[in-house]
């Protein structure tokens, strides 16, 4: 799976910044979502920035409302999920980290000096992945701004099988 920029602004309404129809999968194998974008927050103000993770109905990972301060420049993203099938298809384990820099070239900082947040999340799910499941990275703002955007460059998925 790839896509095109998924642009998120100027909105409140939870949105997907990836999505895709994930097939019957096979019993102990991991899916691995990788993602990257930007974010930008040019308001003036402070502007909150909620993420999700979905498997199916199940919303597995949220993060707090985090603020972001404003800024002219755009921060650089990356997360990566691990969705493992565990004991079968319709019991899950999933991970997650979400890295954002205050980097803004276009070269490879060292986050130790740049890492602006950080999360790092584990929980489960009870999806029957027998059946065809959306698989959705979504972001909810807490301000409507023309000027605040969250962008999903691309994303890749990986399929392990075991």
């Amino acid at each position: 799976h790839s896509i095109s920029a998924s642009i998120y602004a100027n909105s409140t309404t939870e949105s997907n910044l990836l999505s895709f129809s994930q097939a019957a999968v096979a019993d102990n194998c991991v899916y691995r979502v990788h993602a990257f974008g930007t974010i930008l927050n040019n308001t003036g103000g402070t502007v909150t920035y909620t993420l999700r993770f979905k498997v199916g109905a199940t919303t597995v990972l949220a993060t707090a409302a985090v603020a972001r301060s404003t800024g002219t420049q755009r921060r650089r993203w990356r997360t990566v999920f691990d969705v493992v099938m565990a004991g079968g298809r319709a019991s899950q384990v999933v991970s997650a980290q979400h890295l954002e820099t205050e980097a803004t070239a276009t070269s490879w900082a060292a986050t130790q000096a740049n890492l602006s947040i950080c999360f790092t999340g584990y929980n489960t799910a009870t999806e029957d992945m027998a059946t065809a499941k959306t698989i959705a990275y979504t972001v909810q703002m807490g301000t409507a701004n023309a000027n605040a955007e969250m962008v999903c460059n691309g994303f890749c998925v990986e399929e392990i099988v075991a």
